[in-house]
Order: structure tokens, then sequence, then C-alpha cells
């Protein structure tokens, strides 16, 4: 590793990016690189986003990260979880005030 990579991770190594290749990827998510392998094979987690070179996919690590809790929140991107979890996303704002 280049020095300047390596003062790279020395100050934001405890940040995790939004963007993660295979080997991060299947380290956060405490699995081995072949086993990243085949959960995007079979879906498990989405496919690599796009914008980046085939040579270097990769993946966005909110969408992976909750697709394997099985949560809807990578299907809304953008909006806030205690209104996804409110409800007032998929189904509108509540009328129940009486306005």
């Amino acid at each position: 590793m280049s020095r300047a990579k390596e003062a790279l991770r020395a100050k934001y190594g405890h940040i995790t990016p939004e963007f993660v290749d295979r080997e991060l990827g299947a380290y956060l998510a405490a699995v081995s690189p072949e086993t990243w392998d085949h959960y995007v094979a079979i879906g498990r987690i989405p496919p690599p986003e796009p914008g980046f070179p085939e040579s270097t996919p990769r993946w966005f690590w909110p969408a992976v990260r909750s697709k394997l809790r099985g949560s809807r929140d990578d299907a809304a991107p953008g909006i806030d979880r205690a209104a996804l979890r409110a409800g007032n996303v998929a189904d509108g704002p509540s009328t129940s005030r009486g306005h």
C-alpha cells in the first residue's frame, strides 16, 4: 500500500464509504468474497451500481445493508427512516387529525 493510501486509511479508516468494492463489502457483511459473489448472483444483495467500470465494480453500501436486513429502505433512497416506519411515505400523510 502506498504511503498516501496509508495516510488516508489512518485519517478516514473509521468511516464506511457509501460505495464499497467486493472485498470491503464482504468484510463489512462478515462473509467471504466468494459468498459475496454468490449473494450477488442469487440477488441477496443488489448488483453493482452503474457508472463504475466493469473492471472496478462498486456497490452502494446503504442499499446492500438494507437488503441484508430485509428492510424496504433501499427501495426509497433519501426518505427518512422514521417516515418509513411511521408509514407516511407509502400511504401518504395521515388524515386522522380531521384536516
